[in-house]
């Protein structure tokens, strides 16, 4: 896993321990439910997905991974070594 993952894997809040990175498709469902009703606080940033990019560019095979932009709802790719948000949650 990485860093990301591993922080999220061990969060422990208010009892609940089963927290995990969202999917592109639970961001954008967040945020067209939450967001764009100026619900969670949420900066017009990108947020990581957990969906990660495999060896689809040849000249950073592996490091990439999908982030989710809440200024405009887009879906980019990006390498692991970009500073973004992350947005643990829990399924309900």
């Amino acid at each position: 896993m990485g860093r990301a993952a591993d922080i999220t894997a061990g969060l422990n809040i208010n009892g609940y321990n089963d927290w995990f990175i969202p999917s592109t498709d639970e961001l954008l469902l967040i945020f067209q439910n939450l967001h764009l009703r100026g619900i969670g606080g949420f900066a017009s940033r990108d947020y990581w997905s957990s969906e990660q990019l495999s060896g689809w560019l040849e000249y950073n095979p592996g490091n990439n991974a999908r982030t989710f932009f809440f200024g405009n709802g887009r879906v980019y790719n990006q390498s692991k070594d970009s500073w973004n948000l992350v947005r643990p949650v829990r399924a309900f």
